[in-house]
C-alpha cells in the first residue's frame, strides 16, 4: 500500500519554468538537469516497485530531521518485522571505486553514495530509537539506470544494480509482510 506518493519537487518546477522563460546560469542549469534526472530515476523506481506484493507499506520521498541534521529517504518499505530504506541513484556511464572514492572514467570524483546511505541509515536508526521503535533496518542503494556500470573488486550486498532489480524484487516478495491496517495506523500515528 502506497501511503505517501512522490510529487515533483518545487525546485524542479521552478527551474523548469525559469528555463522556459530565460537562459539559466550554467550552475542553475546543471543543478536543474541533475535534480530532474534524479527525480526521473525515482519515478522509474516507483514504477518498478509496483511489482511488490500486497501488504507492504510504501512511503516515497521523505525529508526528515534528527539532531539538527536533515536527511532524505527516497523510498521506505515497511514490513511488520523490518524496514528497508532505499536510496535510488540514476547514475549513467562507467564509474569505478579507488581508495573509497567514486570516480567517473574521466576521473571526475562524485559523492560516495555508500557513505550517503550509511549516514542516512545512522540518522534514521537514531530517530526511530529516540521515538521508541527498535525495528531492524536493511538499507539498499538502487541503481535504476541500465546505462550505469560500476567497476569494483569487492561485493557489497547493499548495492542493487539494474540487472539485479527483478531478483531483488522477488527476494522482497518472499519476505513475510503481515502488515494489517491496524498495525499501519498505529505505527504512523505514533
Amino acid at each position: 500500500m502506497i501511503f505517501k506518493s512522490r510529487i515533483e519537487p518545487l525546485t524542479i518546477t521552478l527551474l523548469r519554468s525559469l528555463n522556459a522563460r530565460m537562459q539559466l546560469s550554467d550552475e542553475d542549469f546543471r543543478n536543474y538537469t541533475v535534480l530532474k534526472k534524479g527525480f526521473e530515476g525515482e519515478q522509474k523506481s516507483d514504477k518498478w516497485l509496483e511489482g511488490l506484493s500486497e501488504g507492504w507499506l510504501v512511503l516515497h520521498d521523505l525529508l526528515l530531521e534528527h539532531n539538527h541534521s536533515k536527511f532524505q529517504i527516497d523510498t521506505l518499505l515497511i514490513s511488520q518485522s523490518k524496514i528497508y530504506p532505499l536510496d535510488v541513484k540514476n547514475f549513467e556511464g562507467d564509474y569505478y571505486v579507488e581508495d573509497d572514492k567514486w570516480l567517473t572514467c574521466t576521473k571526475r570524483e562524485t559523492k560516495n553514495p555508500v557513505h550517503q546511505l550509511g549516514r542516512c541509515e545512522l540518522l534514521f536508526r537514531s530517530l526511530l530509537h529516540d521515538l521508541g521503535y527498535h525495528f531492524p533496518l536493511e538499507s539498499y542503494l538502487i541503481f535504476i539506470n541500465p546505462e550505469f556500470h560500476l567497476y569494483i573488486t569487492s561485493i557489497n550486498p547493499s548495492l542493487v544494480f539494474h540487472s539485479q532489480l527483478n531478483r531483488f524484487l522477488k527476494k522482497l516478495n518472499t519476505r513475510p509482510v503481515n502488515l494489517k491496517k491496524k498495525n499501519t495506523t498505529n505505527w504512523l500515528n505514533n
